[in-house]
Protein backbone atom coordinates (compact mmCIF):
# COMPACT_ATOMS: atom_id res chain seq x y z
CA UNK A 1 0.00 0.00 0.00
CA UNK A 2 2.62 2.65 0.86
CA UNK A 3 4.29 2.02 -2.53
CA UNK A 4 1.09 2.95 -4.41
CA UNK A 5 0.74 6.10 -2.36
CA UNK A 6 4.35 7.08 -3.15
CA UNK A 7 3.84 6.47 -6.88
CA UNK A 8 0.65 8.52 -6.85
CA UNK A 9 2.35 11.35 -5.01
CA UNK A 10 5.27 11.26 -7.46
CA UNK A 11 2.90 11.47 -10.43
CA UNK A 12 1.18 14.48 -8.84
CA UNK A 13 4.56 16.19 -8.34
CA UNK A 14 5.53 15.51 -11.96
CA UNK A 15 2.23 17.00 -13.17
CA UNK A 16 2.60 20.02 -10.88
CA UNK A 17 6.12 20.64 -12.20
CA UNK A 18 4.94 20.30 -15.79
CA UNK A 19 2.13 22.81 -15.20
CA UNK A 20 4.54 25.23 -13.52
CA UNK A 21 6.92 25.04 -16.49
CA UNK A 22 4.09 25.61 -18.99
CA UNK A 23 2.82 28.58 -16.96
CA UNK A 24 6.32 30.07 -16.79
CA UNK A 25 6.88 29.61 -20.51
CA UNK A 26 3.47 31.08 -21.36
CA UNK A 27 4.19 34.18 -19.27
CA UNK A 28 7.60 34.63 -20.87
CA UNK A 29 6.24 34.12 -24.39
CA UNK A 30 3.74 36.90 -23.77
CA UNK A 31 6.42 39.18 -22.38
CA UNK A 32 9.21 38.45 -24.89
CA UNK A 33 7.95 36.15 -27.61
CA UNK A 34 8.78 32.49 -28.17
CA UNK A 35 12.02 33.06 -30.09
CA UNK A 36 13.43 35.37 -27.42
CA UNK A 37 12.72 32.92 -24.58
CA UNK A 38 15.37 30.33 -23.74
CA UNK A 39 15.04 27.07 -21.82
CA UNK A 40 17.18 28.69 -19.12
CA UNK A 41 14.73 31.62 -18.88
CA UNK A 42 11.81 29.23 -18.46
CA UNK A 43 13.69 27.12 -15.91
CA UNK A 44 14.58 30.19 -13.87
CA UNK A 45 10.95 31.45 -13.92
CA UNK A 46 9.58 27.98 -13.03
CA UNK A 47 12.26 27.47 -10.34
CA UNK A 48 13.55 24.23 -11.87
CA UNK A 49 16.76 23.13 -13.57
CA UNK A 50 17.03 23.54 -17.37
CA UNK A 51 17.40 19.76 -17.58
CA UNK A 52 13.99 19.38 -15.93
CA UNK A 53 12.40 21.48 -18.67
CA UNK A 54 14.05 19.31 -21.33
CA UNK A 55 13.12 16.09 -19.50
CA UNK A 56 9.46 17.12 -19.61
CA UNK A 57 9.31 18.53 -23.15
CA UNK A 58 12.34 17.22 -25.03
CA UNK A 59 13.25 20.50 -26.73
CA UNK A 60 12.32 24.20 -26.88
CA UNK A 61 9.94 23.34 -29.75
CA UNK A 62 8.30 20.61 -27.64
CA UNK A 63 7.76 23.16 -24.89
CA UNK A 64 6.34 25.72 -27.34
CA UNK A 65 3.93 23.09 -28.71
CA UNK A 66 2.75 22.20 -25.21
CA UNK A 67 2.13 25.88 -24.42
CA UNK A 68 0.31 26.48 -27.71
CA UNK A 69 -1.85 23.38 -27.17
CA UNK A 70 -2.80 24.59 -23.71
CA UNK A 71 -3.52 28.10 -24.98
CA UNK A 72 -5.74 26.84 -27.79
CA UNK A 73 -7.63 24.62 -25.36
CA UNK A 74 -8.15 27.46 -22.89
CA UNK A 75 -9.30 29.93 -25.56
CA UNK A 76 -12.03 27.54 -26.75
CA UNK A 77 -12.50 27.92 -30.46
CA UNK A 78 -16.25 27.70 -31.19
CA UNK A 79 -17.45 24.10 -31.51
CA UNK A 80 -19.67 22.79 -34.27
CA UNK A 81 -22.50 22.14 -31.79
CA UNK A 82 -23.12 25.90 -31.59
CA UNK A 83 -25.49 25.39 -34.55
CA UNK A 84 -27.75 22.95 -32.67
CA UNK A 85 -31.39 24.01 -33.04
CA UNK A 86 -30.59 26.86 -35.46
CA UNK A 87 -32.24 26.25 -38.82
CA UNK A 88 -31.63 29.05 -41.33
CA UNK A 89 -28.32 30.19 -42.82
CA UNK A 90 -28.74 33.80 -41.56
CA UNK A 91 -29.41 32.52 -38.02
CA UNK A 92 -26.41 30.16 -38.16
CA UNK A 93 -24.17 32.96 -39.46
CA UNK A 94 -25.38 35.27 -36.68
CA UNK A 95 -24.58 32.61 -34.08
CA UNK A 96 -21.17 31.98 -35.65
CA UNK A 97 -20.36 35.71 -35.76
CA UNK A 98 -21.19 36.02 -32.07
CA UNK A 99 -19.02 33.03 -31.11
CA UNK A 100 -16.08 33.85 -33.38
CA UNK A 101 -15.96 37.49 -32.34
CA UNK A 102 -15.99 36.46 -28.67
CA UNK A 103 -13.12 34.07 -29.49
CA UNK A 104 -11.17 36.91 -31.13
CA UNK A 105 -11.67 39.07 -28.05
CA UNK A 106 -10.47 36.31 -25.68
CA UNK A 107 -7.46 35.47 -27.82
CA UNK A 108 -6.21 39.01 -28.55
CA UNK A 109 -3.21 38.87 -26.22
CA UNK A 110 -2.04 35.58 -27.73
CA UNK A 111 -2.77 36.78 -31.26
CA UNK A 112 -0.40 39.68 -30.60
CA UNK A 113 2.31 37.19 -29.56
CA UNK A 114 1.63 35.12 -32.68
CA UNK A 115 1.84 38.07 -35.10
CA UNK A 116 5.24 39.12 -33.75
CA UNK A 117 6.84 35.87 -34.94
CA UNK A 118 4.31 33.70 -36.77
CA UNK A 119 6.75 32.51 -39.44
CA UNK A 120 9.58 31.59 -37.09
CA UNK A 121 7.83 29.22 -34.69
CA UNK A 122 6.71 25.77 -35.93
CA UNK A 123 4.21 25.42 -33.07
CA UNK A 124 2.39 28.54 -34.30
CA UNK A 125 2.26 27.20 -37.86
CA UNK A 126 0.67 23.96 -36.67
CA UNK A 127 -1.84 25.84 -34.52
CA UNK A 128 -2.70 28.14 -37.43
CA UNK A 129 -3.33 25.17 -39.73
CA UNK A 130 -5.62 23.57 -37.12
CA UNK A 131 -7.46 26.87 -36.61
CA UNK A 132 -8.13 27.34 -40.34
CA UNK A 133 -9.27 23.75 -40.78
CA UNK A 134 -11.84 24.23 -38.01
CA UNK A 135 -12.71 27.77 -39.16
CA UNK A 136 -13.47 26.43 -42.67
CA UNK A 137 -15.65 23.67 -41.22
CA UNK A 138 -17.60 26.22 -39.14
CA UNK A 139 -18.08 28.51 -42.16
CA UNK A 140 -19.34 25.68 -44.37
CA UNK A 141 -21.67 24.39 -41.66
CA UNK A 142 -23.06 27.89 -41.09
CA UNK A 143 -23.80 28.18 -44.81
CA UNK A 144 -25.91 25.01 -44.81
CA UNK A 145 -27.14 24.43 -48.38
CA UNK A 146 -24.55 26.90 -49.67
CA UNK A 147 -21.62 24.97 -48.18
CA UNK A 148 -20.23 24.12 -51.64
CA UNK A 149 -20.68 27.64 -53.03
CA UNK A 150 -17.04 28.76 -52.97
CA UNK A 151 -17.90 32.45 -53.46
CA UNK A 152 -20.19 32.30 -50.41
CA UNK A 153 -17.48 30.50 -48.41
CA UNK A 154 -14.92 33.14 -49.46
CA UNK A 155 -17.13 36.12 -48.59
CA UNK A 156 -18.17 34.68 -45.24
CA UNK A 157 -14.56 33.76 -44.40
CA UNK A 158 -13.42 37.33 -45.03
CA UNK A 159 -16.27 39.04 -43.19
CA UNK A 160 -16.09 36.71 -40.19
CA UNK A 161 -12.28 36.66 -40.17
CA UNK A 162 -10.20 38.26 -37.48
CA UNK A 163 -8.91 40.99 -39.81
CA UNK A 164 -12.38 42.31 -40.67
CA UNK A 165 -13.43 42.14 -37.03
CA UNK A 166 -10.32 44.07 -35.93
CA UNK A 167 -10.88 46.68 -38.66
CA UNK A 168 -14.49 47.26 -37.62
CA UNK A 169 -13.52 47.49 -33.95
CA UNK A 170 -10.75 49.95 -34.86
CA UNK A 171 -13.45 52.18 -36.41
CA UNK A 172 -14.98 52.48 -32.94
CA UNK A 173 -17.68 49.79 -33.12
CA UNK A 174 -18.27 47.72 -30.00
CA UNK A 175 -18.33 43.95 -30.30
CA UNK A 176 -22.18 43.80 -30.14
CA UNK A 177 -22.44 46.60 -32.74
CA UNK A 178 -19.99 44.74 -34.99
CA UNK A 179 -22.05 41.55 -34.74
CA UNK A 180 -25.25 43.48 -35.49
CA UNK A 181 -23.70 45.17 -38.52
CA UNK A 182 -22.30 41.93 -39.93
CA UNK A 183 -25.65 40.17 -39.50
CA UNK A 184 -27.50 43.14 -41.04
CA UNK A 185 -25.24 43.06 -44.11
CA UNK A 186 -25.07 39.30 -44.53
CA UNK A 187 -28.65 38.21 -43.78
CA UNK A 188 -30.39 39.57 -46.92
CA UNK A 189 -27.49 38.45 -49.09
CA UNK A 190 -27.66 34.92 -47.66
CA UNK A 191 -31.43 34.75 -48.01
CA UNK A 192 -31.11 35.73 -51.69
CA UNK A 193 -28.34 33.17 -52.26
CA UNK A 194 -30.37 30.40 -50.64
CA UNK A 195 -33.47 31.34 -52.68
CA UNK A 196 -31.44 31.30 -55.91
CA UNK A 197 -29.90 27.93 -55.02
CA UNK A 198 -33.40 26.45 -54.66
CA UNK A 199 -34.56 27.56 -58.14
Amino acid sequence: MPRRYTLGKRAEQVQATRKRIIAAAAALYQERGVSATSVQDVARRADVAPGTVLNHFGSPDGLARAVVDQVIGSLQLPAIDLFAGVDTAPERVARLAQELFAFYDRSQAWYDVYTREANGVPAWADAEARFYTEFNRLIRTALGPLDQDESAVAILSVILGGGAYAALRARGLSSPATIALVVEVLSPWLEDKVALART
